[in-house]
């Protein structure tokens, strides 16, 4: 299945694939913050940044969260809802994470 296809399944079938993607960003110096975050994301080629909106969080309900944005994206011309979650993930173990990678080093 290609990407076109997918994200055509997604829009017009009401295909459902629950997903969650890590980014670690590229220097320990990158500061989360919607500015930050927003112009990386209108600066890609491959998709384009319609709305992007701070959600105000409840701490005591979820601590690990620590921002929450609610973004809508256009793909090939469809549009999409896009939940993303700011997580403190420092105290995550990644060994095994990294061992498997350097199979592909």
């Amino acid at each position: 299945m290609t990407n076109q296809e997918l994200y055509k399944g997604i829009a017009e079938d009401g295909l459902s694939l629950p997903s969650t993607m890590g980014i670690f960003p590229s220097s320990k110096d990158f500061v989360f913050s919607r500015e930050s975050i927003e112009k990386s994301l209108k600066s890609t080629d491959y998709f384009q940044l319609i709305n992007f909106d701070l959600i105000e969080i409840d701490k005591d309900e979820n601590g690990a969260v620590k921002q929450e944005y609610q973004l809508v994206v256009s793909y090939l011309e469809e549009e999409f809802d896009v939940n993303l979650y700011v997580v403190d993930a420092r105290s995550n173990d990644y060994s095994d994470f990294y061992d498997k990678t350097k199979l592909f080093l």
